[in-house]
């Protein structure tokens, strides 16, 4: 699986990992194979790993990818996609339908606070079939910290 690091706490020899899938997934130092440096977004391949004991998934055996291999990978973390509403709710939520980085048709939730104001600094509405570009890792970030609590 390839990623990029997302943080790395070196007092505390942890940190997370931003998958192709724009999931985070945890690893600490000692998951790390030698030679690199980490740094934030960091290009990575590695293996998710569960926990038998606590069902947590991991990161382990984490190698840095190297330029050529990292631009051949395209793997496009926390990249901008284009997208169309397919509805809004009057309650402020709605799907986008877009063409991930594979070419597959996905659709995904948002809310109205996940919409960045305008240029004009007006809070605009998305409505249905309006065209939309948006950031998938946020979106999905925001999801998983929201089971977390």
């Amino acid at each position: 699986m390839v990623g990029k690091i997302k943080f790395y706490l070196a007092e505390k020899r942890y940190g997370f990992i931003t998958c192709s899938d724009g999931q985070d997934v945890f690893f600490g130092e000692d998951q790390l194979c030698s030679g690199f440096a980490v740094e934030k977004d960091l290009p990575v391949e590695f293996e998710v790993t569960t926990d038998p004991t606590s069902w947590k998934s991991y990161a382990q055996n984490i190698r840095c990818l190297s330029a050529s291999e990292a631009s051949a990978a395209d793997f496009g973390v926390l990249r901008r996609f284009e997208g169309k509403v397919l509805f809004y709710h009057p309650r402020k939520f709605g799907h986008i339908e877009f063409y991930d980085e594979f070419s597959n048709l996905r659709s995904i939730f948002f809310h109205l606070s996940d919409v960045q104001p305008a240029v004009d600094l007006v809070q605009y509405e998305p409505y249905q079939g309006c065209l939309v570009e948006f950031d998938r890792g946020a979106r999905q970030e925001k999801n998983w910290r929201s089971r977390l609590s």
